[in-house]
């Protein structure tokens, strides 16, 4: 009976590893797909399975890159067609300055108005190059150790100076909290969320950033005082061309201000954060206004 059992342990933990390792390579390449890291690599052994098994990972791999290409023609066109757009824009900047040479006092603020738009779509065509950089280009070798409260006070002080009506209260600790990543991406990031907040506060009202630190995580989070954001609309508004009904309506102010609307900024924002391994939060205070709240991995000491 020993023998026996001890036969049927030896033959199960045989039979259980047989199965399990497989299908364990198979949601490592898996999860390693959903990160974002392709192409996508299955192990050779197990695509040379005959079973159930390798019949699974083949047409996992089968689909990954279907899908891998449909995504990488999707980024192309995007590309090509912003840098298509770019050459009818600089040629519609010349003709507009050269029409301003005969142009009476009367048609200036139509000219005016054609100088906007073409700014908006120059500002978008921007954007979406950067979107489309950050989705291909994993790039991490240029990192460096950044000064995450040295960054938001160059920025809160940039918000002041083009916005001295609106106030905004910054609250940071007492000591400098490093991260590693690009400078110029997370100002961005922090530039797009801080303006996107200072934009929809009510009057009268302050926009309030808090930087912490907890358990190695670093949490920045903006606040503003406007009237929020629907519940079912808080997941959508990372995604890129989505606003809400109070963003669409627009201001004069805001409109004149050249502020662009198209939806791109929370959307950009979050496409930074997670290209530095963190991550972006939206949500409604419990007193009003929307909360974005961002983590990203703090720097070790062992770095500094």
């Amino acid at each position: 009976f020993l023998a026996s059992l001890l036969l049927f342990a030896i033959w199960g933990f045989v039979l259980s590893r047989y199965m399990a390792r497989p299908l364990l390579s198979l949601q490592r390449s898996v999860r390693a797909f959903a990160d974002g890291q392709w192409p996508v690599r299955i192990a050779p052994k197990l695509l040379r399975r005959r079973d159930e098994i390798g019949e699974l990972g083949r047409e996992f791999g089968q689909m990954a890159e279907r899908l891998q290409r449909l995504i990488s023609d999707q980024r192309q066109l995007l590309r090509d067609v912003s840098h298509e757009l770019r050459s009818p824009l600089a040629r519609t900047a010349v003709a507009l300055e050269l029409a301003r040479l005969d142009a009476v006092p009367e048609q200036e603020e139509y000219l005016d108005r054609i100088e906007l738009e073409t700014q908006r779509l120059n500002e978008l065509i921007e954007d979406l190059l950067g979107m489309a950089r950050l989705e291909t280009v994993q790039d991490h070798s240029h990192w460096q150790s950044v000064n995450c409260a040295a960054l938001l006070q160059q920025v809160v002080a940039d918000a002041r100076f083009e916005r001295p009506q609106n106030v905004l209260q910054l609250n940071l600790p007492m000591d400098a909290v490093w991260v590693q990543g690009d400078a110029r991406l997370l100002t961005s990031a922090f530039e797009n969320i801080i303006r996107n907040a200072l934009l929809h506060t009510a009057s009268g009202t302050s926009v309030d950033i808090d930087l912490l630190c907890r358990r190695g995580q670093v949490r920045i989070s903006i606040r503003d005082h406007g009237p929020g954001v629907p519940e079912h609309l808080l997941a959508d508004l990372l995604r890129p061309f989505v606003r809400s009904e109070q963003a669409r309506e627009r201001s004069p102010d805001s409109l004149n201000s050249g502020h662009r609307g198209f939806g791109l900024g929370l959307a950009i924002a979050d496409r930074v954060i997670r290209h530095h391994r963190g991550n972006l939060q939206l949500s409604n205070h419990a007193q009003g206004g929307l909360v974005v709240t961002i983590q990203l991995p703090q720097e070790s000491s062992e770095d500094d």
